[in-house]
């Protein structure tokens, strides 16, 4: 073993950077660290071929801006940081220049059209339906219920008075409110089709019979918080299809 690979030792016993690459990659650091450098490969390229200008006062005040992120303010805190790290205040600065050169080609390539396109079309993604349901174990005797609700029965004292889910019962049914796939499927549809106050029902579900009162549907706005979000979101796919691409 060259005595350059040996990072530091504890009571005379080395530890190497063959050591240190065998753990990153037994918890997945070392993979992943291939992945972000190849993306900014594939990132510097097609700025490139986009002809997409760098503004090196832009790029000086965000590599600023991410040092005062980090706390520090001063050049000696710099080299100190950077020392603490392994590596020189040039290769710092690279890789804060890679993440630059991300942030811009997303501005590029995501535009706001995409965003709402995307919200359009997965809208379900983002609904909250808010549900009251009755349980019984009997199927006769949800039917019974059903009756009753259809012929103007409250329903809040039917399943106060009625329903054997003991902590929904005592809230009149109540049982929150849920977006996709955090409850049955077709549970889940039937309230989006039936709307606000109808009943729903009635299901079997495991060893139970159910029925439920849709309380409200809230189809979600399209914030600047979630516009992030799923700008985010169409970025890492677009990008993991260029890297597709290149490495085919």
């Amino acid at each position: 073993m060259e005595t350059s690979d040996i990072l530091t030792t504890v009571k005379g016993e080395p530890i190497s950077v063959a050591d240190v690459c065998v753990r990153l990659k037994t918890n997945r650091i070392f993979r992943n660290t291939i992945v972000q450098l190849i993306e900014d490969k594939v990132v510097a390229r097609k700025i490139n071929q986009l002809k997409i200008k760098l503004n090196a006062n832009e790029i000086r005040t965000y590599i600023d801006q991410k040092k005062i992120e980090q706390g520090i303010l001063e050049p000696l805190e710099m080299q100190k940081y950077c020392r603490w790290l392994g590596i020189s205040v040039g290769q710092w600065e690279s890789y804060i220049i890679s993440a630059y050169h991300k942030a811009l080609l997303k501005e590029c390539v995501i535009k706001e059209k995409n965003i709402e396109n995307y919200f359009s079309q997965h809208k379900d993604l983002y609904t909250t339906i808010s549900l009251s349901r009755i349980v019984k174990r009997e199927k006769q005797e949800i039917d019974e219920l059903w009756s009753q609700l259809k012929s103007g029965g409250n329903f809040l004292t039917i399943a106060r008075e009625s329903s054997i889910e003991a902590n929904s019962g005592m809230l009149g049914g109540y049982i929150g409110g849920f977006k996709k796939g955090m409850i049955n499927s077709l549970v889940w549809d039937k309230g989006l089709e039936a709307g606000e106050g109808q009943l729903i029902g009635v299901f079997q579900e495991q060893s139970f019979w159910t029925l439920y009162r849709v309380e409200s549907i809230n189809y979600g706005e399209l914030t600047h918080e979630l516009k992030v979000n799923i700008k985010e979101r169409l970025f890492n796919d677009w990008l993991k299809s260029e890297v597709v691409k290149v490495r085919v």
